[in-house]
């Protein structure tokens, strides 16, 4: 009843670590709280919602209904989402790839075509619009209360960027501009349904009365990137940071968690790191906005040249700021070093953003000593 490797009904939809985060919340929610209606209901709905099939509903419904409370045995309503979400972090669910998937490079094979990238943009947005995931800005349609509906997509997209038509719009008219404020809009509208309730009165379906907007944000954030990660734009959606929500440049593979640490630290120059990786992946940002925000975090760590040289060797430290110092960055005349690819910012940006994370441990450490 349990079987959930390889059991095609534990289908995941919704990104791995969200769900994960959300069962647990339940868990600890169920073996505090108690396990009501209220509990059920919740969980039930967030099977619904994760999954791509019934199949999790109804074996969780039936244990449910087989569990008669007991102080000597382990609930097995608990024991059954403790497993679930085990299954989920040993990646023993989810959707499993396809033979050209498997087999070639994710270069090669990541989409192009843009009209084709746009089909699937509105595909999963309007399967969110489907599942109720605008609500809290939208409404909802419902023939038994029609002031539910409190906007729709044509007006949403009129009203923020004065294009109503993309909703329907044929996806070779579209152009990159029309699709980035497209996926930024429908972000800003996102709230995962939290509570729902059925009308039997004429629709003969579910409806949300209570949502959650971070939430909601965070799940559109996942799929989205998701989705963007199979195409060759190199763009993601901020998940921190002062353009969370916006279209920024991909981070290098291996530093997207240093940027994450980064924008949710608590740095004595936080405004300033924020910032200048604000500026720095912005996907239209020019040469000279780029190199500003170098020059920024070189900043924060000539602020930190004592600490820096006093524990690190001497040259070392020289070294970092001869980059700054030499190479076009810094200081703008004839004797700096122009003739380097604009990839070189990338890495000294990084290797900058690391130190001034190093210096913000180093720092903490000598304040708690």
């Amino acid at each position: 009843m349990t079987g959930f490797e390889g059991n095609a009904g534990y289908t995941l939809w919704w990104p791995r670590g969200l769900f994960i985060d959300a069962i647990q919340d339940l868990h600890y929610r169920g073996a505090v709280s108690g396990m009501g209606r209220n509990w059920k209901d919740a969980v039930l709905l967030l099977l619904r919602q994760a999954f791509a099939s019934k199949a999790p509903v109804d074996d969780f419904e039936q244990i449910y209904s087989e569990w008669e409370p007991s102080e000597d045995d382990v609930n097995p309503c608990l024991r059954w989402l403790r497993e679930l979400a085990d299954a989920a972090k040993s990646q023993t669910m989810g959707t499993r790839p396809y033979f050209s998937q498997r087999e070639l490079d994710a270069s090669i094979s990541r989409e192009s075509s843009l009209p084709v990238i746009v089909g699937r943009v509105r595909s999963l947005v309007k399967r969110l619009f489907n599942a109720d995931y605008f609500c809290g800005e939208l409404g909802y349609s419902c023939l038994h209360e029609p002031d539910s509906l409190l906007s729709t997509p044509v007006r949403e997209l009129d009203r923020r960027i004065g294009k109503p038509k993309l909703w329907g719009r044929v996806e070779t008219l579209w152009s990159e501009s029309d699709l980035y404020d497209f996926i930024e809009v429908f972000h800003d509208l996102a709230a995962r349904p939290t509570r729902v309730w059925y009308c039997y009165a004429g629709c003969q379906k579910w409806h949300p009365t209570d949502q959650s907007r971070e939430f909601g944000q965070a799940l559109y954030r996942g799929l989205m990137n998701e989705l963007l990660n199979t195409t060759a734009l190199d763009l993601q959606i901020a998940a921190s940071g002062e353009d969370i929500g916006r279209l920024v440049q991909a981070s290098p593979e291996g530093v997207g968690q240093l940027i994450e640490e980064m924008l949710e630290g608590q740095s004595p120059a936080q405004d300033q790191i924020s910032h200048a990786i604000a500026i720095f992946r912005h996907r239209e940002g020019t040469i000279e906005q780029r190199r500003s925000a170098v020059v920024a975090l070189a900043g924060v760590l000539e602020e930190r040249k004592a600490l820096i040289e006093e524990k690190l060797l001497r040259n070392d430290a020289k070294d970092l700021f001869h980059i700054a110092n030499k190479f076009h960055l810094r200081h703008q005349n004839e004797q700096q070093k122009k003739d380097y690819d604009p990839e070189f910012l990338d890495w000294i940006f990084y290797w900058y953003l690391a130190t001034v994370n190093l210096s913000d441990q180093l720092l903490a450490k000598k304040a708690g000593s």
